[in-house]
């Protein structure tokens, strides 16, 4: 959450790699450090224990803030460790 800049409570859109599936949902906090990415509650039901996902997060901008935007790319390995951050 923090290499991404995500917020708890912050909507965001989650892809399984695995199934095809999309789902809308909400972020929220962990165990610090666990490296833990649970889906909660009806997203449970999209997903199983190892299933990669992409998790993205949007937000609304004016023209020239949209101009000076840069995305955060938040890219991890098999444990979701921070490998790398663009």
């Amino acid at each position: 959450m923090e290499a991404a800049g995500l917020r708890e409570f912050e909507q965001v859109l989650v892809a399984n790699l695995h199934n095809g599936l999309r789902q809308e949902t909400y972020v929220q906090l962990g165990r610090r450090g666990s490296g833990d990415i649970i889906l909660n509650g009806a997203a449970a039901r999209l997903g199983e224990v190892g299933d990669l996902v992409i998790i993205m997060a949007f937000g609304y901008a004016t023209p020239r803030e949209a101009a000076r935007h840069k995305p955060r790319l938040v890219l991890v390995d098999e444990k979701n460790r921070l490998v790398e951050r663009k």
